[in-house]
């Protein structure tokens, strides 16, 4: 397995894919009930699951898409998502 490669395990308890960075000191992003947040190379959550999608940290900044804004409850659908950078 190439360490950038995306794999299934478990954290807390849960099955959970994690996405690794491109070296060891990079943020993973982890996918936990559907939202992806991060951890640490200790594996520690550093960033909570609020994410609709997530991409691990590369000198410093991770990708993410926020999830669809709702409106009483129901999801606006758009085919423009929110992108953003988060940092360490």
């Amino acid at each position: 397995m190439e360490f950038h490669q995306q794999y299934q395990t478990t954290f807390n308890g849960k099955n959970v894919y994690v996405r690794p960075g491109k070296t060891t000191a990079d943020l993973k992003a982890i996918c936990i009930d559907d939202l992806w947040g991060y951890i640490d190379k200790n594996d520690v959550l550093v960033i909570k699951p609020i994410y609709s999608k997530a991409y691990a940290f590369t000198e410093g900044f991770g990708r993410v898409c926020h999830p669809p804004i709702k409106n009483g409850s129901f999801a606006i659908d758009t085919e423009e998502l929110l992108w953003s950078f988060v940092d360490e």
